[in-house]
Order: structure tokens, then C-alpha cells, then sequence
């Protein structure tokens, strides 16, 4: 009896482990086949239309649906995830035919652009998951690969298909309303890519040549929707879902790609123009711009963890070399306005430092004027809130009917005097000392220690200086009331401090 049971255990284990590998035999051959199949539709739509493909991979998904539900317990990774690239190609092959129906062509061009990223950022985790710490990239399945590839072209041939037949209907559309945060992401994406594979490269040259004339207007409509959100003293807050710190860059990318795509005149003028106004807004870049730059990269932003390439080999890259005359006017004008806040909110000493870095080709006279006129009175202000001395009334006689108001200023001390006055205008100037004098008398009778003004009458504030070798002289503030055809002297000697 326990012969014969022995006996049917080692028959039903040998009928089970043959069942068994017969499975897997059938398993292997499935896998075999089916990765096969993939494999031809996969060289069929980088040759054809989804059209066409669809048909055969509906037939796949009918022949192998039931096989791949049947044998799912088995561990055949293989077929499930080739399996899933085949729903997944399905679906992206009915997307694109649907492209033919009535929804907005923008939302049809923004679905392919999407698609085309989240494609690029699939390969990417592959190729380099989050957890990549300095260790041996894991090898990418070949097959995950050649789907990726198939599919990416997919979607870069319907692209061109599309431009190709609603391209100029399509710029009008998104030209109408803003480009929405995805989009502008997106496109970054597409244009910023570094695809590996020679295939895919290719692809995307392709459809980037086909969207070479959109680009540029695409571009500097991105990078107006993120400068009207951006704060570079604020550079830390997300705009457009862009990381920490990353915004800087990517708006300057954003800039260089429309610069580079332009196709006409008035097309590079406006990314220019976009490119003046963007960096203008960085005290950091303003305050180094000189003809040869010192450094070749600089970070824009007060939270930026990125900086930004601005020269190679001591030279400006080509895209800021060709600006730098607008340059000069955008950043004085910009860190002008930076001045005069700090000034109007009574931070005068910030409004100093920020003055003295301002460069400028002193072509543009309004601005000079006016970095002179905020530099006096901000030099006023702080010499008034360390206890400046009060200058006297000047006294002046009448010379003329009319005319300008004339100024003559005597230094009858053995230090240089600092002059600075604004007004209706703004005149600076060095009196060199009186050093022969001896008296009183001497010292405001000097020829040689006189500054001569002709000025725009009006009401002048006035600061002076003396610079005096072991000794503190106080600096001296007041008001000059100058009128048309009026002559005006006055005397400055030293004493203990600078009287008149």
C-alpha cells in the first residue's frame, strides 16, 4: 500500500514538473513571439502613420491580451512590460490621429510638445534614476529603449506633420492668449534636450527645423509670462514650476533660443530687447558690466543656486557683446530706479553703494545727470545724519538784467575742498588748497584757489568737504539761492572746522 502511493506521488510530481516547464517552455515562446511582433510594429511606425500601425496593434492586443491575463503569476517581467508598451503605444497612436478632430489646434500642438517631454524625461529616469549617488548606471532594457525610440519619433513626425499643415493658423491662435506654465515647460524641455541616441536626435532635428519660425515668437512669450512674476531680489519663488534657484537660467536659456531662432529683424529685436531688460534687473550683473568681463559666469538672484554664463576667455558671449550699448542704458536706468528708492525709503547708504557701481559709456547725458544729482544727494543725507555743519546764505549782487547766475567760490584753506551742489543742474568740482596764504586777508584774495560757476538759476543744495591730514573737519551743508543775473562769492577758511 505505501509502495503503490509512493509510486503515484513520484508519477503526479513528474506530470507536474513536466506541466510546469511546459508552461514555461510556453511562456518563453510567448515572450519570444511577442517581443518579436513589438519589435516590427515598432520599425513600422518609425517608417509609417499611426494610422496604419493601429491595426496591427490592435491585433496584437487581441491575440496576446488573454495569454499575457492567463500568465501574469508567472515571473515573466518581459511580457507584462512589453505588453504595457503596447497599450501605451495604442493609446499615443489614437492620440495622434485624433489630432484631426475639432479641438483648438494650440491644444493639439501643446499635446505633442507634452508628449515629446514626458517621453524625454521617461529615458532620462532610466538612464539616470533619482537615486544615482556615483555609482554604475543600471544597463536600460533594449527593448524599453527601442519603444522610447519608436515613440519619440512618433510623436516628432506628427509634429511636423501638423506644423507642416496648420503652422500659420496655429502662431495666430497662440499669439492670441498667453502660453500657459506646462506649455512654456515643456518647450523648454524639447529645446534643451540632450538625447543620446542618434535616432532620436535625428527626430528632433527635424521637428525643431519645422518649428524653427514659431520659436522665436514662442520663446519671448514664455519669458514675458515668467518677467512679469519674477523678482530677482525674490529669485526663490516658483514660477512656472521651475526648481529653486533654476529660474534665472532657464529665463536667460529661454532668451538665447529666441535669439537664435529669430528669422527676421523686428523678431531679433524684440529677444534682444527682452535680453536687456532681463539682466538689467540684476544689480549682481549691472554692477560688473565693463567692455571686458571679469569673470565668466554670474549668479542672477538672490536665491539663485545656478549662475549663469555671460563670457568665455575674458570676452562677453556673442548674444551680450552685441547689447552692450543697451546694456549700459538698461542697467543705469535699472539700478538708477534702485537708487532712488533706497533714497526715497531714507537708506542712503545703500543707495551710495549701489550708485558707485552703476558703469555707463556716458553717451546717454540724462542718465549722467542724473546718477550725478542722486550721488550729491545722497552724500548730502548722510553727511547731514552724521551732524554736518549749516553753510551760510550766500551773498550775491546783481550784474545784469539777465543772464545766468555766476558763482565764484574761493578756497582759503590748506586743505582741498570737495564741491558739490545740484539743482536745476549738477556741477562737482576739486578747489586745490591756498598754500601760501598766511592771513585772513591773503586767503580770500587767492587767484589760483577759485572754482567759477555759470549756472541755470534756482535753488542749489550744497555740500562741502574738506580733505585735511590729521584732523577731522566737519563736512558743511546748505542752500544756494541763485538768481538769473547775479554774481555770488564766498570765502572758506578753516579754523576748527570750515566756516564762511
Amino acid at each position: 500500500m505505501r509502495a503503490s502511493s509512493h509510486k503515484k506521488f513520484h508519477k503526479y510530481g513528474f506530470i507536474g514538473a513536466a506541466c510546469a516547464v511546459l508552461v514555461l517552455i510556453f511562456a518563453f515562446i510567448v515572450s519570444f513571439m511577442f517581443k518579436g511582433h513589438m519589435r516590427d510594429i515598432y520599425e513600422y511606425v518609425d517608417k509609417k502613420d499611426c494610422t496604419s500601425a493601429l491595426s496591427e496593434l490592435r491585433d496584437i492586443e487581441s491575440s496576446y491580451g488573454m495569454i499575457v491575463s492567463i500568465i501574469s503569476i508567472l515571473p515573466s517581467d518581459s511580457i507584462r512590460q512589453s505588453y504595457q508598451k503596447t497599450r501605451q503605444l495604442k493609446r499615443e497612436c489614437e492620440e495622434i490621429v485624433s489630432l484631426k478632430d475639432d479641438r483648438s489646434l494650440h491644444d493639439k500642438f501643446y499635446g505633442i510638445i507634452k508628449n515629446l517631454r514626458l517621453i524625454y524625461e521617461e529615458i532620462l529616469d532610466l538612464k539616470y534614476p533619482e537615486d544615482y549617488d556615483g555609482v554604475s548606471l543600471p544597463e536600460v532594457d533594449k527593448d524599453i529603449e527601442f519603444a522610447n525610440t519608436a515613440r519619440i519619433k512618433l510623436f516628432a513626425n506628427a509634429g511636423v506633420q501638423f506644423l507642416s499643415e496648420f503652422g500659420n493658423k496655429l502662431l495666430v491662435q497662440v499669439t492670441g492668449e498667453n502660453p500657459s506654465p506646462y506649455f512654456c515647460m515643456d518647450l523648454y524641455y524639447i529645446q534643451n534636450n540632450s538625447f543620446i541616441e542618434k535616432e532620436i536626435q535625428e527626430g528632433m532635428s527635424t521637428f525643431k527645423l519645422h518649428l524653427k519660425e514659431y520659436l522665436s515668437v514662442l520663446n519671448v512669450l514664455c519669458v514675458q509670462e515668467i518677467l512679469e512674476k519674477y523678482n530677482p531680489d525674490n529669485s526663490y519663488a516658483s514660477i512656472f514650476n521651475i526648481q529653486y534657484g533654476h529660474v534665472p537660467v532657464i529665463a536667460h536659456n529661454f532668451i538665447k533660443y529666441a535669439i537664435a531662432a529669430s528669422v527676421g529683424e523686428k523678431e531679433r529685436e524684440r529677444a534682444n530687447s527682452l535680453l536687456v531688460d532681463f539682466l538689467s534687473m540684476h544689480q549682481s550683473f549691472c554692477s560688473m558690466l565693463k567692455e571686458k568681463p571679469g569673470i565668466e559666469r554670474i549668479s542672477l538672484g538672490a536665491g539663485s543656486s545656478e549662475k549663469v554664463r555671460v563670457g568665455k576667455d575674458g570676452d562677453w558671449l556673442p548674444h551680450i557683446q552685441s547689447q552692450l550699448l543697451n546694456l549700459y542704458v538698461g542697467c543705469s536706468n535699472a539700478m538708477l530706479n534702485r537708487a532712488r528708492t533706497a533714497y526715497s525709503n531714507k537708506k542712503y547708504k545703500d543707495a551710495k553703494k549701489i550708485l558707485d557701481h552703476i558703469n555707463t559709456d556716458q553717451s546717454n547725458g540724462y542718465i549722467v545727470d542724473q546718477i550725478n544729482k542722486y550721488q550729491v544727494l545722497v552724500d548730502i543725507a548722510i553727511a547731514k545724519s552724521e551732524r554736518a555743519a549749516s553753510l551760510s546764505p550766500i551773498r550775491g549782487e546783481r550784474y545784469s538784467g539777465i543772464g545766468p547766475a555766476k558763482v565764484i567760490l574761493i578756497n582759503g584753506t590748506n586743505s582741498t575742498l570737495t564741491l558739490a551742489m545740484t539743482g536745476t543742474e549738477t556741477v562737482k568740482q576739486k578747489i586745490p588748497p591756498c598754500i601760501e596764504c598766511k592771513s585772513s586777508e591773503d586767503r580770500c584774495n587767492a587767484q589760483d584757489n577759485i572754482a567759477r560757476f555759470a549756472l541755470k538759476p534756482g535753488d542749489y543744495q550744497v555740500l562741502v568737504k574738506a580733505s585735511s591730514s590729521g584732523r577731522t573737519v566737519k563736512p558743511f551743508v546748505g542752500v544756494y539761492e541763485l538768481k538769473e543775473g547775479f554774481l555770488y562769492s564766498q570765502c572758506f577758511i578753516i579754523k576748527s572746522t570750515i566756516r564762511k
